[in-house]
């Protein structure tokens, strides 16, 4: 009882970590749209929004097993938190590569 109650908790601890990665990795976006907002340039524009696009599905698969293993993950903003900042960086990437590809016509 007592090793099955130790690797549930590192099994959470695990991806926990591998949540915050893949956090850290929206962060880096969001960081990249305040910087290059104003002068986009097309490649990287399309390259981190490819990479935008798979952050949500990895995003869901960790928070679904965490949610399993652990009840109280029910009760976080995680994923609330987290789609309204993929969803508003979606939108933001969308106008910009719209206008960036528009300008380079």
């Amino acid at each position: 009882m007592a090793e099955e109650a130790a690797d549930l908790r590192a099994q959470t601890a695990e991806l926990r970590i591998q949540r915050g990665q893949i956090k850290a990795s929206l962060t880096r976006v969001g960081k990249f749209l305040e910087k290059h907002e104003a002068t986009p340039q097309s490649g990287q524009v399309r390259a981190r929004y490819d990479k935008l696009m798979s952050i949500m599905e990895d995003f869901h698969i960790i928070q679904n097993k965490l949610e399993r293993l652990d009840e109280s993950e029910l009760d976080t903003n995680e994923r609330e938190e987290f789609e309204d900042k993929y969803f508003d960086f979606i939108a933001r990437f969308q106008n910009t590569y719209y206008y960036s590809a528009r300008g380079a016509k």
